[in-house]
């Protein structure tokens, strides 16, 4: 409870409840933010999260806040913070992600922190990137830099329910750009998004890195589906027939 009492702060309604928040308490209440399901990963180092990206890209750290699956109040916020416009629960949590690892290594020896871009078109429609949001709160409470100029997604690749793990990949091959990558020579880069599912999205990004050999990652997300820990380790075990049952973030019906 400790944890998430510094960050309320204003008034209005519980993201995951819709009840009355108090005045000291800021976008969820402190009652939802208990019963959140923990991945409770920062204190593991390998951790299931980690084993993910082995093999793929030069992973140092992975981590996780909560575990979502459909239907939960973690797939709730998810969907508030992704398609209802409520941006400012993306600060908050983020600031709580950070201090929640701020007392263990995590962030030790980070350069910077880069936020999975959206395409364009996506980005003009839900007018944000609830990425970014996260990692303006990590920023705020570890004073780490947010990079995201001349980082873009310029391709719009269709939604990857129902394909199968290798497909997911194919999926989103070249979809990432980074201009004059050797700005990041020698860096350690925390890749910052909303979700992690399948993996793929962000192998995607962290391999257009991949000129700078010396360049390494580390992954934190907000959220991991319940499903990731259906997904084969190491990309040996990976098969074509090989089926993620992804818990897709349905959009809100009116």
């Amino acid at each position: 409870m400790h944890l998430f009492s510094s960050f309320l702060s204003l008034t209005g309604k519980c993201a995951v409840c819709q009840n009355p928040l108090r005045k000291e308490e800021h976008d969820i209440c402190t009652g939802c933010l208990s019963q959140l399901p923990m991945t409770n990963l920062s204190d593991h180092e390998e951790n299931i999260l980690e084993k993910h990206f082995w093999g793929h890209i030069p992973i140092v750290r992975a981590s996780s806040l909560f575990i979502y699956h459909k239907g939960a109040d973690s797939h709730l916020l998810l969907r508030r913070l992704k398609y209802m416009h409520q941006s400012s629960i993306g600060i908050t949590l983020g600031r709580i992600m950070a201090t929640y690892l701020q007392d263990t290594a995590f962030f030790d020896e980070i350069d910077m922190i880069v936020p999975v871009p959206l395409a364009k078109e996506r980005l003009r429609k839900r007018g944000y990137n609830q990425s970014a949001f996260l990692a303006e709160g990590i920023h705020e409470i570890t004073q780490l830099p947010v990079v995201s100029k001349g980082i873009s997604r310029i391709v719009s690749n269709k939604t990857q329910t129902s394909m199968s793990y290798t497909e997911r990949f194919h999926n989103v091959e070249g979809i990432f750009k980074v201009e004059s990558p050797e700005r990041f020579y020698n860096k350690h880069i925390l890749i910052v998004d909303d979700v992690v599912t399948s993996t793929a999205t962000i192998v995607s990004l962290a391999n257009t890195f991949e000129k700078n050999k010396d360049t390494h990652f580390s992954i934190l997300t907000l959220a991991m589906s319940s499903s990731i820990t259906e997904i084969p380790y190491y990309k040996e075990d990976n098969r074509e027939d090989m089926e993620n049952q992804e818990d897709e973030i349905f959009m809100p019906e009116s």
